[in-house]
């Protein structure tokens, strides 16, 4: 099951914006790709997310997970995730982390 998900915002665990359907739509799938623009905040974003998640079911923190970072070219450095988050660094534009 994929489910593409446009974006989870803040308090979408109280079905605001299309919240609820979106998260009901995760429920069903066994892997989560969080992709997250590498130029804004995204451990911030991250962590909102995992909120969300947590608030509408726990149950969905504990599905493997994959983070992307997308535009990965217009940082310096790299933000640090825990050790556990699995995560990827692209850019599309200068195919950075893209096999050929």
């Amino acid at each position: 099951m994929i489910a593409d998900i446009p974006g989870i915002i803040e308090n979408a665990s109280q079905n605001k914006g299309l919240g609820l359907r979106f998260l009901q739509h995760i429920e069903r799938c066994s892997l989560l790709v969080i992709v997250l623009d590498a130029t804004n905040n995204p451990l911030e974003t991250y962590k909102l997310i995992l909120n969300e998640l947590n608030n509408h079911n726990a149950f969905l923190l504990q599905k493997p997970r994959l983070v992307i970072l997308n535009k990965a070219d217009l940082l310096e450095t790299l933000p640090q995730f825990d050790s556990e988050t699995e995560h990827l660094a692209l850019s599309a534009k200068k195919n950075l982390g893209i096999p050929k």
